[in-house]
Formats: structure tokens, sequence, C-alpha cells
């Protein structure tokens, strides 16, 4: 089968922000994080450690996280994390806020977020990692940010087998796909029906980049 594409994805990732706003959150950019309650800064030194958060408001700070993260809002992602939120946060899909941010090509928010610890390895519960969720759209820059954090290109997602040269493939991202091929991304592997990225470029009519993958692939 071929991945979901990426204008099904964004409408899932859509119905992940109404979710987040019915759960609590006013609609808007900045309203998440004013929904957080952050703690009085009396000393510079108070900065130096987040605040423990009860589980209710860790939940609360968790969902401001995921809504920023997702409308690409670097500075409401620093204050939210500066509240005491849980960067490697994770919504009841496994995705976590770089991954959010990596779906919509935010490389600020996916720089501050490495940064502040969020890991390439996380896996959201169909196994996909922050470097897939980049790879569906025209996000070279976040591709390579991913790539040069430690992000493994040959990473397999765990329902269909797809790695991220494949959902860059089937999207016919050109530029991801050769940024991916540059940092050792395999194009010979195969999917659970068989299928090499250069197939899943075929099948969605991308041959200019069927014919790069092929002709990685004789390269290699």
């Amino acid at each position: 089968m071929y991945p979901l594409s990426s204008l099904t994805m964004r409408h899932l990732f859509l119905s992940l922000a109404i979710l987040i706003t019915l759960a609590g959150c006013s609609s808007g950019t900045e309203a998440p994080v004013a929904s957080v309650e952050k703690p009085p800064v009396e000393k510079p030194a108070a900065r130096a450690a987040a605040p423990a958060l009860s589980g209710f408001e860790a939940a609360r700070a968790a969902q401001a996280l995921w809504a920023a993260a997702l409308d690409g809002n670097a500075e409401a992602v620093r204050e939210v994390l500066d509240s005491g939120a849980d960067v490697g946060a994770a919504d009841p899909d496994g995705r976590t806020a770089l991954m959010l941010a990596a779906f919509n090509g935010y490389t600020g928010t996916v720089r501050l977020l490495l940064a502040r610890g969020a890991s390439v390895a996380d896996r959201d519960s169909l196994g996909r990692t922050p470097l897939m969720f980049a790879s569906t759209g025209p996000f070279g820059d976040t591709v390579e940010l991913l790539l040069e954090s430690g992000a493994d290109p040959n990473a397999v997602e765990e329902s269909e087998g797809f790695t991220s040269l494949m959902f860059a493939a089937g999207e016919g991202q050109m530029e991801v796909v050769r940024t991916l091929l540059s940092h050792g991304a395999n194009p010979r592997l195969v999917d659970d029906d068989g299928d090499v990225a250069a197939d899943h470029a075929s099948t969605k009519g991308h041959e200019e980049v069927a014919r790069a993958l092929e002709q990685a692939d004789v390269g290699n």
C-alpha cells in the first residue's frame, strides 16, 4: 500500500489541533500559552530549573506545547517549556511536539525543541519518526537539521514498513529525496509489499523522482 498523502496527513493534524482546542485551550496562536500558569519570577536563579507541575498542569502544558509546535510559534514553545512542560510529551497517538513542528517544516521551532532535549528517535503509535513527518513535505532544511542531529534515514515505520525516503518519494519531494540520499538513505529497502522508494514515486506519477532513485540504486 502507498503511504498516506501529505494532504490526508494534514487533515489528521488539523483534527489534532481541533481536539487541543476542545480540551480547554483557547483558539489562536498565543492563547494556549496564556492558559498555562507560569511561576512568578522573583530571582534570575529561579529560571535555572523548570517548576514541577501537577498532573493537571502537566496535561495542560503538554496541550499548549503541541499547539504551539504545530503552529510553528517558537516563542510560545519556549515559554511553555520554561513553565515546566515536558519536551517529550506525546499525544494519545504518540506524536510529540518535535513531530508536529517537523511535519509543517518549522525549522526554527524544530531547532529549539532539539536544543531543549527533544529526541529524533521518538516514534508515534505507528512507529513514525520526526524525520518521516518532515519528509512528507518540501522541507529540505528541516530534514537536513534532523539528519545532522542524528536522525536515522533508514528507520522503518511499523504499520507498512515505510522509510523516510519512501514518504518523500511518494510526495514527489525531490530536494528531500536528494538530501536523504546524501545522508545514507538506502533506496533499495523494501516495504511490506516489496516496493522500493522508486515504486512509490512512480505510483504517484513522480517520474523524475523515480528516475533519480533508480539511478541512485544503480550507483550503489
